[in-house]
């Protein structure tokens, strides 16, 4: 970050550095610049490195920077910020001054200087430091996703709001169509029509607000990515729980409103596991479509010719026996099947 505190004062500046140091604690790398730091802000630095046109004075843990200028001759006062004694020495010597006093490291040293990591753990500690790691992620990336989904939910109401919608259409609609005598042919459509349309809302209800939630989000994760906050893995791990929450729920409310409106025949529990299955599934599939695209437009044009085709090969429309060979292979690929 470029100087993240400018323009505010000693109490923001403070409470920005000290997010930034929870940050860097957490595991991520966090560096940035500042010009004349408040004692208390200088404090909350790990290490430091300080420049002079272009040449490294100092680099190193932030508690070495003061013994480095003692030892050159410029000690600092008892109770005095580092930072301003520092910055008031570099202001008062020329360049000559800082060549002679030798406050210039070398490239070597400056290596040399540099705050060194633990010692390279065996590989049970390798996997355990991971896991933990990882941990941290996916816990920190599930409560970010959490606070936001309730602090705004508008998109979780239109998601439910819609499920309920054509869930009551569907139940009225098919009132009762499911105990009938299915030997009437007129009733065994009305029963089967009502399960087609049931189950295609429940597969098309959970791809498409999940494909277009990745592309939304696609900056937020390749800044952070890039910088090495988490890892892909953390990042898609995190987002299951709630996601799978939200299905679950959506699930429940439409099997709850259209099993009883149409007197459906199955158990109850066995439909609602299924059609959880098909919403998982459609969900995984359209992550994959929304990893792939860029924009929102991108992920409804793809969104069609990926799910729609599964209509055909759902046994839904036409027979598999009746569809030609070469082409009933696709039926694996239909989660709706």
């Amino acid at each position: 970050l470029d100087e993240p505190t400018s323009g505010l004062d000693s109490t923001s500046a403070r409470s920005v550095v000290q997010l930034l140091h929870a940050v860097a604690s957490a595991g991520a790398t966090v560096a940035c610049t500042i010009h004349q730091p408040s004692s208390e802000v200088f404090h909350l630095f790990d290490s430091v490195v300080l420049l002079r046109a272009g040449r490294v004075v100092y680099a190193g843990l932030r508690q070495g920077l003061v013994d480095h200028f003692a030892a050159a001759g410029f000690p600092c006062p008892a109770l005095h910020n580092p930072a301003d004694h520092v910055f008031a020495v570099m202001a008062t010597l020329s360049d000559e001054d800082v060549e002679k006093q030798k406050l210039l490291v070398s490239p070597p040293d400056t290596l040399a200087q540099r705050p060194r990591g633990k010692r390279r753990a065996a590989p049970a500690a390798d996997m355990a430091g991971s896991a933990s790691r990882m941990l941290r992620e996916v816990s920190w990336i599930f409560a970010r996703d959490l606070r936001f989904t309730l602090r705004f939910p508008e998109n979780l109401y239109a998601r439910y709001g819609t499920s309920i919608f054509l869930s009551l259409i569907y139940g009225l609609v098919f009132l009762g169509a499911g105990d009938e005598d299915d030997s009437v042919p007129s009733n065994f459509q009305a029963h089967f029509g009502a399960l087609v349309f049931i189950t295609i809302s429940v597969m098309f209800g959970a791809a498409l607000p999940t494909a277009l939630e990745f592309p939304v989000q696609r900056p937020v994760f390749l800044r952070e990515y890039a910088v090495d906050t988490y890892s892909a893995t953390s990042y898609f791990i995190a987002k299951m729980p709630l996601e799978l929450l939200i299905s679950f729920t959506q699930v429940l409310i439409e099997t709850l409103i259209t099993y009883f409106l149409i007197d459906l025949r199955g158990h109850f529990v066995g439909i609602l596991g299924t059609w959880f299955a098909l919403n998982v599934a459609s969900s995984s599939f359209a992550v994959i479509i929304g990893t792939l695209t860029n924009e929102a437009n991108e992920v409804i044009e793809a969104l069609d010719p990926c799910f729609v085709p599964q209509l055909l090969f759902a046994g839904f429309i036409i027979r598999i026996e009746d569809i030609p060979v070469w082409l009933r292979w696709a039926q694996w690929l239909c989660s709706l099947k």
